[in-house]
Parts: C-alpha cells; sequence; structure tokens
C-alpha cells in the first residue's frame, strides 16, 4: 500500500464504498495515526455518528478489488476516456504510431520544458503541436501514458495540486459528511503527502539500480511477449484475483497464462510492489497495516527499502525494528533516499530521451551526452555537473561494482 494514498471516506458504510460515487481526501500514514486517537480537536476526528474508512489508494483494504471491480474501473475510465482519445487520434494518428514504433508507452512530455525539448529533437511545429496535445490529454485523466487506447494511471508519478474548492463542490462534500474542518485540512495533509510519495519514488531508483531486478524484470517481460496476443495480459500488471486451472476444460492457448501468474506474483512479492504500471513503473508498496472498520490503524510492516521516519509517528522502536530488518538484507543507506530518487528520474528520463524520435533520423547528427545532462538538468532542476555525478553512481550500481550508497555524495 502506499504510504501517501490512504483515501478517508466519511459517512459511508464500507459495501458502498466500490459502488459510489464519492469524495476522498489523500492522506498519508501519520494522520491516520493522529485519527485513531480520542482527541476530539484533531481537525478529521470522525464524529461518532459516521463510519470513518481507510484504504489504500487503489481502494484496497486487506481484500484487493475483485476482477469483476477492476473491470467496471475499466469499463467506466474508458467509457469517459474513449471520446477524447479519438480527438486526438484523428489530428495526431500519425505522430502517435511513429512514437509506439519507438517504445511500447509513450510518456508524455512536461509542458512547461516543451521547447527544451523540441531544440533538443529538432522538432517542427506540427511535432510540437501533437507533444502539447498528448501531454494535455494525459493530464487530463491523470495519465502517465495511453495503453491499449485507456489511460493507465501511477500514483508513483502523480501528483495532487493542492486543491481549491468551489462553493459548489464544497456543498457537495458537506452533505456527504465532511466538514469545514475537513475541507481546509487538505492542502497541508497533501504537502505531507507529498514529502511521503518522494520517499516511495526513492523505492523504484532502488530497484532500478539492482542488477537482479533488471535481470527479473527482463526474464518477466520475454515470458510476457512469448505469450499469445489473444490471452497476454494487459497493464497494469496485478495480482490475479484466481490464477488459472489446468483443467482439461480450458484451451491449450490459455494455459500458458498460468505460469505467467505465478511468474508474476512471485516478481511482485520478491521485490515488494503492487504492480507495473508500465515496465518502467514499478508501484512499490508503503507501509501495510491492519485496518478495523471503526476507524485507525496499526501498522504490520513496510517494506525493507522504504525509509521510515519520525514524522511518520509510528514510534521509535517501529522504525529501529525497520531500520534492522534493512540492515540485515543488506541496505544500510536509506536515509540516502533523496539521492535515490534522483536515480530513478534519471534513469526514467534518460529512457524517454533515449527511445524518441529515433525514426527518420538518419544523417541527423545525435544529441550529445552535454545535451542531455544539459536538459535532464532542466528537467530535474539539477546542474549537468550533479547529473552526471548521479549517472556514475547509477552505472557503478547497476554494475554492481557497489551496493550501497552509504558512503558517497
Amino acid at each position: 500500500m502506499i504510504l501517501c494514498k490512504w483515501a478517508i471516506c466519511v459517512g459511508l458504510e464500507e459495501r458502498l464504498l466500490h459502488s459510489s460515487a464519492i469524495a476522498v481526501l489523500w492522506v498519508p500514514y501519520r494522520e491516520l495515526i493522529a485519527m485513531s486517537t480520542e482527541d476530539p480537536q484533531h481537525p478529521l476526528q470522525s464524529e461518532p455518528s459516521h463510519s470513518v474508512l481507510f484504504l489504500e489508494g487503489q481502494l484496497q483494504q486487506e481484500t484487493p478489488l475483485t476482477s469483476e471491480q477492476h473491470t467496471l474501473l475499466a469499463a467506466m475510465n474508458q467509457h469517459m476516456s474513449a471520446p477524447h482519445w479519438r480527438q486526438f487520434m484523428a489530428a495526431h494518428a500519425d505522430w502517435y504510431h511513429a512514437r509506439q514504433q519507438e517504445s511500447e508507452f509513450v510518456y508524455p512530455l512536461p509542458l512547461r520544458h516543451l521547447f527544451s525539448f523540441a531544440g533538443y529533437f529538432s522538432l517542427s511545429e506540427a511535432n510540437i503541436g501533437a507533444e502539447s496535445s498528448y501531454t494535455k490529454l494525459c493530464r487530463s485523466f491523470d495519465a502517465v501514458t495511453w495503453h491499449a487506447e485507456q489511460p493507465l494511471k501511477s500514483t508513483l508519478m502523480f501528483r495532487h495540486p493542492v486543491p481549491g474548492f468551489s462553493s459548489e463542490l464544497l456543498q457537495g462534500m458537506l452533505k456527504l459528511g465532511w466538514t469545514e474542518a475537513h475541507v481546509a485540512a487538505v492542502p497541508q495533509l497533501l504537502l505531507i503527502g507529498d514529502h511521503a510519495l518522494r520517499r516511495a519514488q526513492s523505492i523504484a531508483g532502488r530497484l532500478a539500480c539492482k542488477p537482479q531486478y533488471v535481470e527479473d524484470l527482463y526474464q518477466l517481460r520475454n515470458s510476457w511477449e512469448e505469450l499469445p496476443g489473444t490471452v497476454r495480459p494487459g497493464f497494469p500488471l496485478r495480482r490475479p484475483e484466481v490464477l488459472p486451472s489446468s483443467s482439461s476444460c480450458i484451451p491449450a492457448e490459455v494455459l500458458p497464462i498460468g505460469d505467467f501468474m505465478h511468474q508474476l506474483i512471485s516478481f511482485l512479492d520478491k521485490w515488494e510492489l503492487i504492480q507495473l504500471t508500465t515496465w518502467h513503473l514499478p508501484e512499490p508498496q508503503g507501509l501495510q497495516c491492519y485496518v478495523p472498520a471503526t476507524g485507525g490503524g496499526r501498522p504490520k510492516t513496510a517494506p525493507l527499502g522504504f525509509p521510515v521516519q519520525e514524522r511518520d509517528a509510528l514510534g521509535r522502536n517501529f522504525l529501529r525494528r525497520h531500520r534492522d530488518r534493512a540492515g540485515k538484507s543488506g541496505i544500510d543507506d536509506l536515509d540516502r533516499h533523496e539521492l535515490y530518487r534522483h536515480l530513478w528520474e534519471i534513469e526514467f528520463w534518460e529512457f524517454v530521451l533515449g527511445n524518441r524520435y529515433v525514426l527518420g533520423t538518419r544523417g541527423r547528427q545525435a544529441p550529445s551526452a552535454e545535451q542531455q545532462r544539459t536538459l535532464l538538468g532542466y528537467l530535474l532542476e539539477l546542474h549537468p555537473d550533479r547529473i552526471k555525478q548521479y549517472q556514475r553512481m547509477r552505472n557503478r550500481l547497476k554494475a554492481g561494482s557497489i551496493v550501497t550508497l552509504r558512503r558517497l555524495r
């Protein structure tokens, strides 16, 4: 479960959660603990007459969504997004198909840096227009990319803007049982949650630098590509609710999916992931908790690579036990989470830059490593020399010549 993606749903019964249109408030685990106290002055303390539920970002408690619920959510998502997708493709189909030949997943470019990308790739006005339209389309659906004509969302990449509430929306939330104190608390909670998100991103950076993870991901991708197209699961890749049986009633072409699903489950369990949104975007688990229906919760465990901090209000004993477990597994650099987050950003954007506009570039000089570092510096707000230093660290980790960043600065 992602640390910063807890939803508080006030005034609703649990059985209605998956079938009702509800307002949600995203809040990190620290505030969940605060709400489990008896302090009546806490701004999000539930009134006795209300049922307060705490759930993970995909509305998972201790039981994940059923396949039927996933199917329903996907159908709703497709129904809402399909007209916008068709409109985009009517104007930019050639551009999109060219980008998809370069990379299976076409990631949007940040609009505020679009003209830097235009200079880097020597883009025409038509390509600039297509890039701008695609980024705006993705933003409209909080998507990090599109796959099979549907938007894919990633809690790792997506950050909620600090909201302002219209009077109409506020009235609707108040009817659901929210108070003005609930609404007023949202901006600060989102700022706290953003810090937790940055720490979750460090897990992705740690994984990208692990040779064994890279190898395991390569093997999983090969197995996925070998599946018949008719049974190959789409993205995101997550744990199935029910594994395919080896019954003789099942067509032979469907049987390989069972072996793949076992491999996928093993991969997600080993690396403590919720899912693979794409091959380049793993979704790390955050703190996992027991969450009784009466509200409040207590932590079960945290992924070994998650940098738990005192600000999470979990207590010194939990913090000490977590660091001991991580140390015994070979992780002695949890305090370098900000550096690992930068390594993940560099790894991701290097992939995007290295696979964009590579078709039809014969005779055109490719951007130099210095030009790439300059653009990465704009994107990540780091000096190009710092980018170069981090690239060297990342390369040494991936090569296995070092296994920790504890002593590196």
